[in-house]
């Protein structure tokens, strides 16, 4: 809802009673303490309500929250945090990969079923734009390209992967431009 004045700000907690009350009339019980408000503006100064439901205020005023998986923040709604939070999840699943495989097919195998979904989830929401977040996503399939190169013994110039993707049969395109051609 857009809150423009103190009358908006008014509507807004009069819809949270609408819905407190329909929650009421059919059983249902609203947990206040779980609820939190989140701001979406570009205004340096913002006008803030204090709402309430059920009688209780809520206090808590949050600048970013994970909702289905994907990181909102209020400041900008960049996708960098959310890059950087799978990021650093798909490191870690690669990691727990590398340690865990002996052979070279279960770790392709692994990679593809554990790791590329962390970075192919909702892409085509939060599609990176910057050339850093691109970056940072491809380090991933990078580092996964030289371990494999390294295991297998495929000879492959510095930063040149062509010989690694040619011989696992994987497609040569970035993950961004893998994931764009298939939407």
């Amino acid at each position: 809802m857009e809150i423009n004045s103190t009358d908006d700000c008014l509507s807004l907690q009069n819809s949270l009673d609408c819905f407190s009350n329909w929650c009421n009339s059919i059983g249902l019980k609203i947990n206040a303490s779980k609820c939190r408000v989140m701001t979406f503006t570009r205004s340096r100064t913002p006008i803030l309500c204090d709402n309430h439901i059920s009688g209780i205020k809520i206090l808590l005023v949050i600048n970013n929250v994970v909702d289905l998986g994907f990181r909102l923040t209020s400041i900008n709604l960049s996708p960098c945090p959310h890059i950087a939070m799978i990021s650093s999840r798909a490191f870690k699943v690669f990691g727990f990969v590398m340690r865990l495989s002996k052979d070279f097919k279960l770790v392709k195998s692994s990679h593809c079923a554990l790791v590329c979904p962390i970075l192919e989830y909702r892409f085509i929401i939060w599609y990176p734009y910057t050339v850093s977040d691109s970056d940072q996503l491809e380090r991933i399939q990078r580092k996964f390209l030289r371990f494999a190169g390294f295991v297998l013994g495929i000879p492959h110039f510095t930063h040149n992967y062509t010989n690694i993707l040619n011989v696992l049969n994987l497609p040569s395109a970035t993950l961004a431009e893998h994931r764009r051609i298939l939407n």
